[in-house]
């Protein structure tokens, strides 16, 4: 089953990292794995941390009550490295399409991967795919749990893109700072291909922040790396980026002649994910522009009318131009996509729905979760949601003349809050 003799230290390490997971997937403890092995607790330590090459007795020993097998068929490695290589270029290059298939390939021998020499590597790209495609929740949550507890074995490039696959994990969740903890330990780590999609994402994580102009500094100095390499695409989404802070901070000529830009270049090229963003984007001007029905329009453009992305923009169109529709959207987002959402997003749309609706509302269930919304928002540091809730609450507690404690949430605002816009014009609404 295993021979030591041959064996490097790097498979050592990785023979380690195998059996440190499947014990604690299994729940047993050093000890409780040492008395059902008859081997010392020391020992086992020491070979989950490549410390000591375990011999095949105690190997045969320890895989036995795991119930592993180790397939060291010399061909593994040539598939993975072939794998590892082709999905990692399609993701850069933002190949979607294609490296769903060549994972699909790659997953029809999931076991003897997982189970091999090179099961940092598959779970790595496997899980680097999922987390930036934002698809199979259940496949990326288990995988970084399991394996973030032996992430200091990994080389320097398998850590580099773990510690981005947790930042996208986190971004994902609009977690923002612990988004950019992570992305910023990634580009700390090496320099390579992967480093100006790290660069890209940790705009989206600075833009979360209202760290302007960190962020319009990094998606230049991105824009300029993609566009060295040919990736333009990603180069596009950079500027699309940037256009997202112009809206943010009410420049909103600035972001169209950026849209538009890219518009044209999508179109002539017929990039679909770049059409959609722009229909995101322009829709978003409009409604900043209170042009309700060109908002809706440019909604109705998107591909895929039932995506996650268009939930919260319909939903803040509907409310503001006080629409018919407001109502059987708002219940058919509660009763069927709540799963789609953040649970920031969820309790955004709930308070907001709450607002409107004062006369029926309960007061309790309002404040409770304004209360926890504001909680979420400080944790991620997301500024917009922090404005919101707290000037939610301001207006609430003047509403009832409470005033002490009105001023008390808007003394809080002030030492987080950023950059003081209320994007929905709550006061003039």
């Amino acid at each position: 089953m295993f021979d030591n003799n041959g064996i490097n230290k790097m498979n050592i390490s990785v023979l380690g990292i195998l059996i440190r997971v499947a014990r604690m997937k299994q729940g047993y403890s050093l000890r409780n794995l040492a008395t059902l092995t008859n081997i010392s607790h020391t020992l086992i330590s020491n070979i989950e941390k490549g410390k000591q090459p375990p011999s095949e007795a105690t190997l045969a020993d320890i895989f036995s009550v795991l119930k592993l097998k180790l397939y060291t068929e010399p061909e593994i490695k040539t598939e993975m490295t072939y794998f590892y290589k082709e999905i990692f270029s399609r993701i850069v290059n933002h190949h979607y399409i294609e490296a769903s298939k060549l994972i699909s390939e790659m997953e029809k021998k999931g076991h003897i991967y997982e189970n091999s020499f090179e099961v940092v590597n598959y779970i790595v790209i496997r899980c680097l795919y999922y987390t930036i495609t934002n698809i199979k929740l259940d496949v990326k949550e288990k995988t970084i749990s399991q394996y973030e507890k032996v992430i200091e074995f990994f080389t320097l490039e398998q850590k580099q893109l773990f510690f981005f696959i947790k930042g996208l994990n986190y971004l994902n969740k609009e977690y923002f700072i612990l988004a950019s903890d992570n992305f910023e330990i990634a580009l700390s780590l090496t320099d390579k291909e992967i480093n100006p999609v790290v660069k890209e994402y940790l705009v989206q994580a600075y833009i979360g922040q209202y760290r302007i102009t960190d962020s319009v500094a990094l998606a230049n100095a991105a824009i300029e790396e993609f566009e060295e390499k040919t990736v333009y695409v990603r180069a596009m989404k950079c500027r699309m980026l940037i256009a997202k802070i112009y809206v943010f901070i009410l420049k909103l000529d600035k972001a169209q002649i950026l849209v538009d830009y890219v518009d044209s270049f999508t179109k002539q090229f017929n990039i679909a994910v770049l059409t959609n963003e722009c229909h995101i984007l322009k829709s978003a001007i409009a409604f900043y522009n209170k042009d309700y029905i060109l908002a809706v329009e440019e909604l109705e453009e998107y591909t895929d009318q039932e995506a996650r992305e268009l939930i919260l923009p319909r939903f803040r169109i509907y409310l503001m131009n006080k629409d018919d529709r407001l109502l059987d959207f708002y219940y058919d987002v509660m009763e069927n996509k709540k799963d789609l959402l953040t649970i920031n997003k969820y309790l955004l749309i709930k308070v907001l729905m709450m607002w409107v609706n004062k006369d029926v509302r309960v007061d309790k269930e309002y404040v409770d979760s304004l209360n926890q919304l504001s909680e979420l928002s400080i944790n991620s540091n997301d500024q917009e949601y922090i404005g919101l809730s707290h000037n939610l609450l301001i207006d609430y507690y003047r509403e009832n003349r409470k005033y002490k404690k009105a001023l008390e949430i808007a003394d809080e605002l002030l030492l987080l809050k950023k950059i003081h816009l209320n994007y929905y014009s709550i006061k003039n609404t």
